[in-house]
């Protein structure tokens, strides 16, 4: 969840498979949690 106070009150809601902006360098940021799952999904695998 993200949210955005300058803009509206209410938030927006990400999946793991969205780029979530962050709010710095003027919306050029941004976090790809798709990316950062695939550098650990190994974590997550079962024998």
């Amino acid at each position: 969840m993200v949210y955005e106070f300058e803009k509206s009150d209410s938030a927006k809601i990400y999946g793991f498979s969205d780029q979530v902006p962050v709010g710095i360098f003027h919306g050029e940021c941004q976090v790809d949690f798709a990316e950062i799952y695939r550098q650990i999904a190994f974590l997550y695998d079962t024998m």
